[in-house]
């Protein structure tokens, strides 16, 4: 589900103040649970920022988004760059305590996340979402390349050790162009099939496939480039079986 957000953030600069436009895209796979968006949760000196790249979860109110920023100093980056945050809800509970199972990764250094959450994790990946956002307001997009390399990661059912790895290709064509390629483990193969983006770098594909060992998913892609010069991209592949959706994020 696209979530696209034009908000104002105003800044404090020495003692004078700026009002600047902040420009955030994205989705999830499922909103029921969870949902992106640019955070509203505010701790001044504290742990969470508004503002930013955001996520709500359904226990807290799904509109109290939190940064992932904020979520990232939590929980340093596993071996695969990967931020674990294990806080399975507790559905036995009259409110549900907890905030469930993050997994979530950064594109390069921008403020763009990928990721899915889960109620609880490894143990059944209940009501589990994938997702992207990020921070547009500095995109570009190039109007000239061919075969232009994104070193790319995929987070799907994530254990500890199963991310996946691969590489896409763009090629620019001045008004959008063309995305190939895929990412893998051991168990999953995902394909973003032939996928095209327009002139903003919105990317959609309608024949990606998921290849593992009960044979093949037929699904669909969404995402986006962020940064300048199309410097990064994150999105989302879903697929008729559910427990194939991954996302994905990547560099050139």
């Amino acid at each position: 589900m696209k979530t696209t957000v034009t908000a104002f953030a105003i800044t404090a600069l020495a003692s004078f103040p700026l009002s600047q436009a902040v420009a955030y895209d994205g989705g999830e796979s499922d909103n029921t649970y969870i949902e992106v968006g640019v955070s509203t949760v505010n701790i001044p000196g504290g742990t969470h920022t508004s503002g930013l790249a955001g996520i709500g979860v359904y226990t807290s109110g799904i509109g109290n988004k939190v940064d992932f920023e904020g979520l990232a100093n939590y929980q340093p980056v596993d071996g695969n760059d990967i931020h674990n945050i294990n806080a399975p809800i507790d559905v036995s509970q009259p409110d549900h305590s907890g905030l469930g199972v993050f997994s979530f990764a950064q594109v390069g250094d921008q403020d763009v996340w990928f990721g899915e959450w889960s109620q609880d994790g490894s143990t059944s990946f209940s009501n589990r979402a994938v997702y992207y956002y990020g921070d547009t307001a500095d995109t570009t997009i190039p109007t000239t390349g061919t075969d232009v390399h994104y070193s790319v990661q995929g987070i799907s059912r994530y254990t500890g050790s199963n991310d996946l790895d691969g590489d896409f290709y763009a090629t620019f064509t001045g008004s959008g162009g063309t995305l190939t390629g895929s990412i893998a483990n051991s168990a999953l193969t995902v394909n973003v099939g032939s996928a095209t983006f327009n002139s903003a770098g919105e990317i959609s594909s309608s024949n990606a496939t998921a290849t593992h060992g009960g044979g093949v998913s037929n699904g669909s892609v969404e995402g986006r480039f962020y940064g300048a010069n199309a410097a990064g991209l994150a999105g989302i592949a879903t697929f008729n079986d559910s427990q194939y959706d991954t996302a994905f994020g990547g560099t050139r």
